[in-house]
């Protein structure tokens, strides 16, 4: 092994080993688990349609259809 890759994963070691070892706190605000049954379309509550085309929004080529 070359010793810059070495260096490399001795300090990847390091930063996973010292981020794992502090106590992490955090409040989960939102989340949806897709669990419906097979097929269906995802909660319209939560969920809406964002159609458009020809560089609509954020310049995409793309062009979304519902």
């Amino acid at each position: 092994m070359k010793p810059i890759c070495l260096i490399i994963s001795i300090l990847v070691l390091l930063s996973a080993t010292s981020a794992s070892a502090g106590a992490q706190t955090y409040t989960l605000r939102w989340a949806d688990e897709f669990d419906g049954p097979a097929g269906n379309v995802p909660d319209q509550s939560k969920w809406n349609y964002d159609i458009g085309g020809n560089g609509w929004g954020n310049n995409e080529l793309e062009t979304y259809t519902r």
